[in-house]
């Protein structure tokens, strides 16, 4: 068993067993469990939408290789330059090309799994290079120096609470406790607002 693989178990087991973090999770899971059954109303016929989106699926994945030489095609043609790397190392090597030679020294950056598994924000912090992500959950978790929880909901893990704290603890923004256990963040130009209440505000996720 390799090392990643220890410590995942090792991590799990602490985990699995903290009350608190399981509450988290059940509230966390109940609220995006409410989103899914909202969209899904978006369906007249949500059964046949749901196979018709599997069958795309399959088709895509049995001839990914064609795609993939179709979008390059179309992508360069309308003003694009793919580059093919055959694993993250080289991948890497090509974004801090591409980076020094425009003297970057921040970039943003979308959700994306791909960048997490061959940890694209540590290799650019090695070069100087801060990146700073986009989506709000996932912003969250860099703050706090952690990885994404969920591949959809990246603070999943997280109360309310924890995320006042830590934008309390990162930008020095005042948070108020009221006799509920909620918390407002009051961002100097605004009123204070409860933070689920600044959250839905927010066009992303935050969970």
């Amino acid at each position: 068993m390799s090392l990643q693989s220890d410590q995942f178990l090792f991590d799990a087991e602490s985990r699995v067993f903290d009350k608190e973090h399981r509450r988290k999770l059940a509230f966390n899971i109940s609220q995006y469990d409410k989103k899914v059954v909202e969209g899904k109303h978006q369906f007249a016929e949500f059964d046949i939408a749901r196979q018709r989106a599997a069958t795309l699926k399959w088709r895509v994945t049995e001839n990914l290789d064609k795609y993939l030489i179709e979008f390059e095609a179309n992508f360069i043609r309308r003003g694009g330059k793919v580059i093919w790397a055959k694993d993250g190392e080289e991948a890497m090597t090509e974004v801090i090309r591409i980076m020094k030679n425009a003297n970057a020294k921040t970039v943003v950056k979308s959700k994306s799994m791909t960048t997490e598994e061959i940890h694209v924000n540590a290799a650019l912090e090695k070069e100087g290079i801060e990146s700073v992500e986009t989506d709000l959950g996932e912003f969250i978790v860099q703050l706090r120096n952690e990885h994404p929880y969920h591949i959809v909901t990246p603070a999943m893990h997280l109360s309310k609470e924890d995320v006042a704290k830590t934008f309390n603890e990162k930008f020095n923004l005042p948070i108020k406790k009221y006799s509920k256990g909620n918390y407002s963040i009051c961002t100097g130009t605004t009123s204070c607002k409860n933070t689920s209440t600044l959250m839905s505000e927010l066009p992303v996720q935050i969970f």
